[in-house]
């Protein structure tokens, strides 16, 4: 067998030195040296009969050069089987090589590469997910964080076991807002509670508008039991075609129909129904009561995936049953939660249609950020809609996002009196929660600005009470108001304010 030498470029080959021509007498040394930067690629010629040894050592060199070229590739399954085509590889020197020795420096330093290049492409992850999805575009910009994908790449490369630490830099780098952070494995299957889909899947759209799976699913999650996996392709969500829709816009499809199941088509023609798990999580509605007089009061302390739900029944419980007057919705200490299930709640005081909060995201193009409008949906029996009921909504320093798009949407659209001794906490700013491939855990990315109704901004500033509540304390014990206090105040916001958005605005 003849070798000809191509001097083109190919990633290493493991175990090979730089300019080796090999010829067919050759047999496996007894150690390699180094991986080198640059190989002169092995070409077969059919010739001269070679030994089986020879021959399987050949298929090593070949196999591992192919694996290694697919190994930069930008996909996540041609990586995966360039890492596969990389075992082969492995597989292949071993049979040829008659010397346990050398067979366990080879898994050696194959497992030590490999170990070398998943740190490096650890960090690359991180960096990648930031320059994607990060709201603000004049962070990503910065010099820091321009430099800091190769930077901390190659000391992750060089120091495998620091991987975590140089992931940790990249994300300082930024010098990002202080939601967006790295989480480890027990918290990233913690937030799980907020997950609307309700089956173990992050998707988003890709450049080409497909929606993908860029997570991998949730630990027994019906998509992890279902075997899907990272760039898996949907076509359609409960039988509507998603591509060129946004992330929001799955969670508005699935929030629509609602149901204990989601059919799934996948790119592959596959189709899937996976069971939804929502009710494994806390009760966000964990007091309710009513007054002699007819107040009902119920404490909402999150919303997450059984917020809709609940509040649909327990309104039903109140007003249809009970037949209060008015309700007191108890939002103090209510940190907030899932965007969607905030969208949800208000849709039970607001008619089909009306706008609920202005979402801005990471500008595609300089000096036009993408800003949409979320708008109240239709709600399917059982849950029943509350049109102009008098509602009153508590709030103190502790009711923050979710809490806070709720209650500025009521507000703005003249549907809800704020109560309260101090503003509320004022974060205006929504996070997505994506699962990391190259480690475990996640990454925590602010995406987007979120502002009322009226277009006036929440972040730093927070919703301010219309009228007072007697105590800053959200243990201290407070009376229900009378329902004719309720509905008198009630009457006094709906006489000073008016809702002047035109049903013609753009709907998300």
């Amino acid at each position: 067998m003849k070798i000809i030498d191509s001097t083109s470029y190919l990633p290493r080959i493991l175990g090979t030195p730089a300019h080796t021509t090999l010829s067919s007498s050759l047999h496996a040394p007894a150690s390699f040296s180094p991986p080198a930067a640059r190989l002169r690629f092995p070409i077969f010629v059919i010739g001269a009969p070679i030994s089986q040894q020879q021959m399987m050592i050949k298929i090593f060199l070949l196999l591992q050069a192919i694996a290694n070229g697919l190994e930069h590739s930008s996909s996540i399954k041609w990586l995966q089987i360039g890492r596969r085509i990389g075992g082969a590889a492995l597989a292949a020197l071993q049979i040829a090589s008659n010397n346990p020795v050398l067979r366990q420096d080879v898994a050696w330093s194959y497992s030590a590469q490999e170990e070398k290049e998943k740190a490096r492409e650890s960090v690359y992850e991180v960096w990648d997910l930031l320059n994607k999805y990060y709201y603000d575009t004049s962070a990503l910009r910065n010099e820091n964080f321009q430099e800091s994908r190769t930077k901390y790449g190659q000391g992750a490369f060089n120091e495998p076991e620091a991987a975590g630490q140089a992931r940790a830099q990249v994300v300082k780098s930024l010098k990002a807002d202080k939601y967006t952070r790295l989480i480890d494995a027990a918290q990233y299957e913690a937030i799980s509670k907020y997950d609307i889909l309700g089956i173990g899947l992050i998707l988003q759209p890709g450049d080409d508008g497909i929606c993908r799976i860029t997570s991998p699913p949730l630990p027994g999650s019906s998509a992890a039991k279902a075997g899907l996996s990272v760039d898996d392709t949907i076509i359609s969500i409960d039988g509507v075609d998603v591509k060129g829709l946004s992330s929001f816009d799955y969670l508005d499809i699935v929030s629509k129909v609602g149901g204990n199941s989601i059919n799934l088509k996948l790119g592959s023609g596959r189709e899937l129904t996976l069971a939804r798990k929502l009710d494994a999580v806390a009760d966000p509605v964990p007091t309710v009561k009513i007054s002699q007089d007819g107040t009902g009061y119920l404490r909402l302390t999150e919303f997450n995936t059984r917020t809709d739900r609940r509040l649909g029944t327990i309104l039903s419980d109140l007003i249809d049953d009970k037949k209060a007057k008015a309700i007191v919705i108890d939002l103090r200490g209510n940190g907030g939660g899932a965007f969607q299930s905030a969208i949800d709640a208000a849709s039970y005081f607001l008619p089909t249609g009306t706008p609920v909060v202005d979402i801005v995201e990471q500008e595609k193009d300089p000096g036009s950020p993408l800003r949409s409008t979320f708008r109240a949906k239709d709600k399917q029996p059982p849950n029943h809609k509350i049109y102009n009921f008098p509602l009153e909504l508590w709030i103190d320093r502790g009711s923050a996002s979710s809490s806070e798009v709720f209650a500025g949407a009521l507000r703005d659209n003249c549907a809800a009196v704020v109560a309260g001794k101090q503003t509320s906490f004022g974060k205006g700013l929504i996070q997505a929660v994506l699962g990391l491939i190259q480690a475990e855990g996640g990454l925590i990315v602010t995406v987007a600005q979120y502002y009322t109704p009226a277009n006036k901004p929440v972040q730093g500033i927070g919703i301010s009470p219309d009228i007072p509540l007697p105590t800053t304390s959200f243990f201290a014990p407070i009376s229900l108001p009378e329902s004719t206090k309720v509905q008198a105040d009630f009457a006094a916001l709906s006489q000073s304010c008016s809702s002047p958005f035109p049903m013609s605005r753009t709907t998300k």
